[in-house]
């Protein structure tokens, strides 16, 4: 609970939502936004979502880890393939 509580501190949800809104935006990608950041074997995902981490690392002054972390505590990482259907 120490770590979520640092992670609230540290990446409070309305500015770091904001960041990732700004984030997607500088990449271009401002459309999926609201669809979370995909963490799968695409290259174009990964190469997103190391822009996008490393954003937020800089702007709230945290490590990129500790970014992803809050990222998917907040529901903006996706990483689920179930999602995407069967892949035949």
């Amino acid at each position: 609970q120490a770590n979520r509580l640092a992670a609230c501190l540290l990446m409070p949800k309305p500015a770091f939502v904001h960041g990732y809104v700004l984030a997607m935006k500088k990449a271009g990608s401002l459309s999926s936004a609201p669809r979370g950041l995909w963490m799968d074997e695409q290259p174009c995902n990964r190469a997103l979502a190391a822009e996008v981490m490393d954003s937020l690392a800089e702007r709230f002054r945290v490590s990129r880890t500790a970014a992803l972390v809050r990222l998917r505590s907040l529901g903006l990482v996706r990483d689920d393939v179930s999602e995407v259907g069967t892949v035949y």
